[in-house]
């Protein structure tokens, strides 16, 4: 299991928010200068019944971003945890930086009984998200997490960006881990996601597979359902600053991602082979450059409750 041994301590910001909280919500921060106001205020207008504390990994951004996220500390030091990153903590993945560090303290920090996500770029459109994943989930027991529909805006690096568009719909009401194992694309977005903090575990693989959230998804989905609910929740901000849509590195990104399901095959003791060898089969007689958001949307659910 996976132990973070920081090569410079980390500097926590002075607040005091109780360990009471119901809801962990994980914030990673990292170059997010002209977003992150956005992203914090859709978090802090949630309107709950429960008490929820906000995590912001600041990841030590060479623009304003660490400045911001200490002014929203101190304005609201009952409600956020801000934790003050060194560049030398980073992890890298296949030789190239990544905000794993950030991401793994985080989970590690979270006192909720459930925990959810929202970088530090993208942002919740509904002020009951949280509130109505919360009763989705107490309700319940057996589903080990749930999700939401999701917008994808394509932003420059300001606040302009174009007309919303449909990221993920989902139209039913349950999926599995086999239905995450069969499928190349992510059935839903990370800011959609809220799972029981007693079902998050660290294996190793979290320190091999280049995308963590998808990592964490498969992790937490093996103990139970994911519940959806069919309702546009929150906003995935793709903009100039993030990864390049190049050919190469969509390749890349096939590359990784199917090293992702060779790693979830040993780890789930080869109980999925079949269902992943189909999924890696697909990859490999599909360009990742080819596949449209037509195609990700016409997806293939295992599951399909009414």
């Amino acid at each position: 299991m996976i132990e973070l041994k920081g090569k410079e301590k980390i500097e926590l910001f002075p607040n005091h928010v109780g360990k009471s909280q119901v809801v962990s919500v994980c914030v990673q921060a990292y170059m997010h200068e002209n977003f992150i106001h956005q992203c914090l205020d859709s978090i802090i207008e949630q309107e709950t019944n429960f008490d929820f504390e906000i995590l912001i990994g600041e990841d030590n951004s060479s623009d304003r971003t660490r400045e911001i996220c200490m002014e929203y500390a101190t304005k609201y030091p009952n409600k956020i945890r801000l934790f003050l990153h060194d560049r030398s903590n980073v992890i890298y993945i296949n030789d190239k930086p990544t905000g794993r560090y950030n991401f793994l303290f985080n989970l590690k920090e979270a006192n909720g009984k459930y925990i959810a996500f929202c970088e530090g770029d993208d942002y919740w459109i509904d002020k009951q998200k949280l509130q109505k994943q919360f009763d989705l989930l107490e309700k319940n027991n057996k589903m080990s997490s749930c999700t939401h529909n999701v917008y994808q805006v394509f932003s420059k690096n300001d606040y302009s960006f174009s007309e919303k568009k449909i990221y993920c719909q989902l139209n039913f009401k349950k999926l599995y881990l086999e239905d995450l194992l069969a499928n190349r694309y992510s059935l839903f977005h990370t800011s959609s996601f809220m799972f029981r903090t007693e079902l998050l575990s660290f294996p190793n693989l979290l320190m091999e597979a280049i995308s963590g959230d998808m990592t964490i998804f498969n992790i937490i989905a093996q103990h139970g359902a994911i519940g959806v609910i069919p309702e546009f929740m929150s906003v995935y901000r793709d903009h100039s600053g993030g990864i390049t849509k190049t050919q190469e590195h969509m390749q890349y990104l096939a590359k990784n991602k199917i090293h992702i399901l060779q790693l979830f095959d040993k780890y789930f003791d080869y109980k999925y082979t079949k269902v992943i060898k189909k999924t890696i089969r697909a990859y490999e007689i599909n360009s990742p450059v080819r596949l449209s958001l037509a195609f990700r949307i016409k997806m293939k659910i295992k599951h399909n409750f009414s």
